[in-house]
């Protein structure tokens, strides 16, 4: 199975994987480079840690706990929301190109990037979610708070997100190829 391979492969490149993470969360997110690179390096580490643990044992409470206290020391540094959800979503895009990379083949590779990804987009919700509870304003009344859903764990099993296929015939674009609005695309 893919988790098992996926594991094996973050276990043996930590550092690496940690500072390319560095690297595409400070292109996406140029806020980042106010950041120490070897204290946000450490902070990839630790996710990448926890990541390992719901991989092998379905244990979400180590991620949830990382992306607590990254969240609240973003939160206290003036972070927002969106500068955090890029650097999550910089996660993907890195992972799918070392795992893809580093597999026997491209259809290995593409599986075994679909099982972090099961559990990897998820996540990046509830870590949003998470960031979003960070910054409230302990101060402000109960009734003038907003409501955000609490991040208790990620959907059971680690591979529920069912990641969509492209399906269909050649026939089935042909309606469209003739409409007023894709005729000029096309």
């Amino acid at each position: 199975m893919g988790t098992e391979r996926v594991v094996k492969l973050l276990r043996g490149h930590r550092v690496r994987i940690a500072r390319a993470l560095v690297r595409q969360t400070r292109a996406l997110a140029p806020r980042y480079e106010q950041l120490d690179s070897a204290a946000q390096e450490r902070s990839f580490i630790t996710l990448l840690l926890a990541t390992e643990r719901l991989l092998e044992r379905g244990d979400e409470a180590p991620l949830l706990d990382a992306a607590s206290h990254i969240a609240e020391m973003r939160s206290a540094m003036g972070f927002r929301v969106d500068d955090f959800a890029l650097a999550a979503l910089g996660f993907l895009p890195v992972l799918r190109r070392f795992i893809v990379e580093n597999a026997r083949s491209v259809e290995e590779g593409l599986d075994d990037y679909e099982a972090f990804e099961s559990i990897g987009l998820p996540f990046i919700g509830r870590a949003a979610t998470i960031f979003l509870e960070a910054t409230e304003d302990p101060t402000m009344p109960n009734h003038l708070r907003p409501t955000f859903a609490k991040p208790t764990a990620l959907p059971p099993g680690l591979s529920r997100l069912r990641i969509e296929r492209v399906t269909g015939t050649a026939e089935e674009e042909e309606d469209f190829r003739n409409h007023p609005l894709f005729s000029k695309a096309s």
